[in-house]
């Protein structure tokens, strides 16, 4: 009969449409997804605090109706993107913004390369700073009559931590002859003359008399 037999089809395609409306959902609208969501991302990630602030024709694409503009005499103007840029290719400068979140959000006129390079400097002068913080001191004594074997040990010492990028303290305490100890100090650091450099005289403080070495600077 013929109804049966076209029911036997319609049952046999069922389930081949089914996987057809999968396969579509899974591939078809996943891609769709996925591009929507990098189109999103790119979009939002000029606007957001990540990454480096929208910079001139960038700032055109976000697409705004009016940014707080920031003159390089510190007026403020209230313009569209398009009038900013015009006014900082005018004035030989980038249109950057500062504060995306703010409402209308917060443009500057300023050179961009050189905030670049000012930032850049502040970065390696703190971290310079850092740097010295965290410098390890080591300490070694000595006295004003110290033997040649003993003299050999202590310059084995001293140029071990220099290496290591240590600060060296050569001191003598409670010297009999405060003459004879710094005449010992500064014979001491010119053995060490080319390993290591000092950048303030020798200290007095009391009874104690100190130099601190240093390796030199790169």
């Amino acid at each position: 009969m013929l109804v049966p037999t076209v029911l036997r089809a319609l049952t046999r395609a069922a389930p081949a449409a089914s996987t057809t409306t999968a396969m579509v959902s899974r591939h078809g609208w996943g891609l769709h997804c996925a591009s929507s969501r990098g189109l999103a991302s790119k979009s939002s990630s000029k606007s957001s605090g990540d990454g480096p602030p929208p910079l001139n024709e960038e700032v055109l694409e976000l697409g705004l109706g009016q940014v707080r503009l920031v003159l390089p005499d510190g007026v403020q103007e209230l313009v569209d993107p398009e009038a900013a840029m015009g006014m900082a290719r005018d004035a030989g400068l980038d249109l950057v913004m500062v504060a995306a979140k703010a409402v209308p959000p917060v443009c500057k006129l300023l050179d961009f390369r050189k905030l670049k390079y000012e930032n850049a400097t502040r970065t390696r002068e703190q971290a310079r700073k850092q740097r010295e913080a965290r410098t390890v001191t080591k300490e070694i004594r000595l006295s004003e009559t110290i033997g040649k074997h003993d003299l050999g040990v202590k310059l084995a010492q001293v140029e071990g931590f220099l290496q290591k990028k240590y600060h060296v303290t050569v001191s003598i305490n409670n010297p009999k002859s405060k003459k004879l100890a710094l005449e010992s100090i500064l014979a001491f650091e010119e053995q060490l003359s080319g390993l290591a450099v000092s950048e303030q005289p020798v200290r007095v403080k009391g009874n104690k008399l100190a130099l601190v070495l240093m390796p030199p600077k790169d």
